[in-house]
């Protein structure tokens, strides 16, 4: 004999959780209630508000005050957002999440995307990325021209040149620069490291554009333009060629992608769902 178990979905379990509450809270009402059932009526109207509340504050991200400063969240379909780069991974087969409590989440194996930043990343935040990496996963940095825990952490500093040019060829035959013949650039934000072991992928007598740098059994890749992987900069030149390399080089077919949501301003709302599970 075969037994066939279904998971519900966490909402419909909690939802019943709630309902079962309120049923059994209902007292007997009075024998001369004119309307014996007003209380249960009064009940199931309050438990409908919930669930429709406890929905709404399930599916919509927290925003903090910070957030409109957030000019490259995965959220932002504007020119310098990454709402594009998103939507295609999803499109390529990859499994695209945004994280909106620090990273803490990254619970599998994948590419964490950190994208220009709004908000600064603690040195304890740094230490977590960089550990979840070493275990053999992926970093893509793009820093907004500003230095962090985080680009310390990886012993590289970042300084903004005079744009001379807005083409750059690669220097070195590499998997990332494989059918990348010039990058499409809008800054002249540059990188530059004393690293012995950093492989500079592309670069100028201005400086590095884009640079690996291995750590543990990871790797760390850093743009120095978010224009490479944003809305606007994506389709230009061959910046997707250089996408594609990058998740062909350090990504699994189906590897989740995390988008760092929660130095944009995003936080992971407090719901009846997380209350139940005894989450924070």
């Amino acid at each position: 004999v075969c037994t066939a178990v279904y998971e519900l979905p966490d909402f419909f379990l909690y939802s019943f959780f709630i309902f079962s509450f309120f049923f059994l809270m209902i007292r007997r009402p009075p024998r001369s209630t004119l309307f014996p059932y007003t209380t249960l009526f009064r009940s199931i109207l309050i438990l409908a508000a919930l669930i429709a509340v406890n929905i709404y504050s399930h599916n919509e991200p927290s925003r903090s005050s910070q957030e409109v400063h957030a000019k490259y969240t995965s959220y932002s379909a504007g020119e310098q957002g990454a709402k594009a780069l998103y939507l295609l991974l999803a499109k390529l087969g990859y499994k695209p999440r945004r994280l909106r409590t620090s990273f803490h989440g990254m619970n599998s194996g994948g590419l964490a995307v950190v994208f220009a930043p709004a908000l600064p990343i603690s040195e304890t935040d740094s230490e977590r990325l960089l550990e979840w990496v070493r275990e053999g996963n992926t970093l893509l940095l793009v820093p907004d021209g500003q230095e962090t825990q985080l680009t310390d952490a990886l012993r590289i500093k970042l300084r903004k040149e005079p744009l001379r040019k807005k083409n750059i060829k690669p220097k070195v035959a590499t998997d990332i620069t494989a059918g990348v013949n010039e990058l499409s650039i809008q800054s002249g934000n540059r990188i530059r490291t004393t690293r012995k072991d950093a492989i500079r992928h592309f670069r100028d007598e201005a400086g590095v554009v884009v640079i690996s740098l291995p750590e543990g059994e990871g790797t760390a890749i850093v743009l120095s333009d978010p224009y490479l992987m944003s809305n606007s900069g994506l389709p230009e030149g061959d910046n997707l060629n250089l996408l594609v390399n990058i998740l062909l080089s350090y990504t699994g077919d189906t590897e989740t992608v995390y988008f760092d949501e929660y130095h944009h301003g995003f936080e992971e709302r407090q719901t009846i769902l997380h209350l139940l599970k005894g989450t924070s």
